[in-house]
């Protein structure tokens, strides 16, 4: 009883049987929101299988575009699509025959459950291959006429109806991530300790589970990309060298600031202050010092990351300050957060020591940050705080500002989060010059962003409902494995 893709009717409400048995007489209005809520998770995902059947039909069974490419490049296009369109028919299939059942839907989050813990596995290597299938479009876009032409007239295809190439590729990723925000909403209309919650709950965390798989998919396989990109412009020069390519190591940060440095003025005894470019490249587990040449970084020591220490503090009295780059930022309004440019007093200087470096040499360096912001995150790359510092603001997550981007912005460094507008964020820190670092709710990704680029929820209840409803999706979802029940909201939460 499922409408057929493309049919009039996305309401179980507007349903023909649904309105013969009397059911919207009898339920309440909550009820029916549930209904609702459940029968959108069945019909968008018969939407989605449509989709998937174009994407196969148009572009995978195109014999002119698989000519038009190398077998290799094919295979990355469309990774296992196939797979993951008869995981959505299959899942499909018994959505439907629980609809067919009753006017009154049961529940669907079983099923959702079922096919979690198996059919969905095949979205992990699709959307973890994603990087590559982007590179390779483009690649193909631009040097390969033939594939452009080809492409250019499958899209004219009236039921693709003139949408990109690109956007029937996404598809699996968007829409795994979408079941999840579908049982969520299911989890949030469902009596409060029944059983239906319980299984929504499990459902949810077995959706999560499989996103967060995604995510680190992709995480791990840009991580590698990064790595390859600064290989390629790493000279180790006259100093042995280090194999930067790993599975385990990940870029923490980089960038430039100034090394302050002092001499002996000729012929006296007084000591001249200056500065010089320095550029930091932190990995996890590695620390490379370097300066650039010829567009190259020439590395002049490098330390394992447990040797190094940054401990914040003012230039030596008899420096003059000397002025720094502009701190990178978006291009974009709204400007950058106050105070981005160097300060000449020393009051952002730190001190990197290298307790033993490459050579088992102990040296130390006298660093210049841009803004108080930036030395402060340079320092916790360096050395991640292990306590509350005094000179910011630290919240926990239960009790923390809450903000909604308002300008998309786009991240400058890796430990910054990108955002989108309309995202909610919890803020964990706050620091003076105008930079917070928070925790995005749709995902979980932890990161800096500018405040002005966002602004906060300063309306109590809807800050209120929005905790209040992240707790109880929490909880329901970690209820089987902590094995036991959530006593209640966080404190401050009513």
């Amino acid at each position: 009883m499922v409408p057929v893709p493309g049919a009039t009717s996305t309401l179980w409400q507007d349903l023909p049987h649904v309105r013969e048995s009397g059911l919207l007489e009898e339920l309440s209005s909550d009820d029916i929101k549930r209904q609702e809520a459940l029968f959108e998770l069945v019909i968008s995902e018969a939407s989605y299988l449509r989709s998937l059947a174009l994407v196969s039909d148009v572009f995978l069974s195109s014999a002119a575009l698989a000519a038009a490419m190398e077998p290799r490049d094919h295979r990355v296009l469309f990774s296992n699509l196939a797979e993951v369109k008869e995981a959505s028919a299959r899942f499909l299939l018994e959505l439907e025959d629980r609809v067919d059942e009753s006017p009154l839907i049961a529940d669907v989050c079983d099923i959702v459950l079922s096919h979690a813990q198996r059919g969905f596995r095949a979205y992990v290597p699709y959307v973890t291959n994603q990087p590559y299938q982007e590179q390779v479009y483009q690649r193909l876009m631009q040097e390969s006429v033939q594939f452009a032409s080809v492409v250019s007239r499958l899209v004219e295809d009236r039921r693709c109806e003139r949408l990109p190439f690109t956007s029937f590729l996404i598809l699996p990723f968007q829409r795994i991530t979408r079941l999840k925000l579908l049982v969520e909403n299911i989890l949030k209309r469902t009596e409060l300790g029944s059983y239906a919650e319980e299984t929504a709950g499990s459902a949810l965390r077995a959706l999560e589970k499989i996103v967060h798989e995604c995510n680190e998919g992709v995480r791990k396989m840009k991580q590698v990309e990064e790595l390859i990109a600064i290989a390629k412009v790493i000279d180790f020069h006259k100093i042995k060298a280090v194999g930067l390519i790993s599975q385990s190591r990940r870029l923490v940060k980089k960038g430039e600031l100034l090394e302050v440095t002092t001499h002996r003025v000729l012929g006296g005894s007084r000591l001249r202050a200056g500065h010089r470019p320095l550029h930091l490249v932190i990995f996890n587990d590695l620390l490379l010092l370097a300066k650039k040449s010829a567009g190259r970084l020439q590395v002049l020591e490098y330390a394992h990351r447990a040797m190094a220490q940054a401990t914040p503090g003012p230039a030596p009295a008899s420096a003059p300050g000397a002025a720094a780059p502009t701190a990178a930022g978006a291009s974009t309004p709204p400007p950058p957060p106050p105070s981005s440019a160097a300060s000449s007093s020393g009051d952002n200087d730190f001190l990197l020591v290298l307790l033993e470096n490459h050579e088992r040499r102990h040296t130390e360096h006298r660093l210049r940050a841009p803004s108080p912001s930036d030395m402060q995150r340079w320092i916790d790359a360096i050395s991640p705080p292990k306590h509350t510092d005094d000179g910011e603001q630290i919240y926990e997550d239960w009790d923390c500002p809450q903000v909604q981007c308002v300008h998309a912005y786009t991240a400058q460094q890796a430990d910054e989060l990108a955002l989108e507008q309309a995202d909610v964020v919890n803020v964990t820190r706050k620091t003076p010059d105008g930079w917070m670092q928070g925790v995005r709710l749709a995902d979980d990704q932890r990161g800096w962003f500018p405040a002005s680029y966002v602004e906060e929820i300063t309306n109590y209840h809807v800050r209120a409902r929005n905790l209040r409803e992240r707790f109880r999706v929490l909880c329901a979802a970690q209820r089987l494995q902590d094995g036991g029940a959530c006593a209640g909201p966080p404190p401050g939460v009513p």
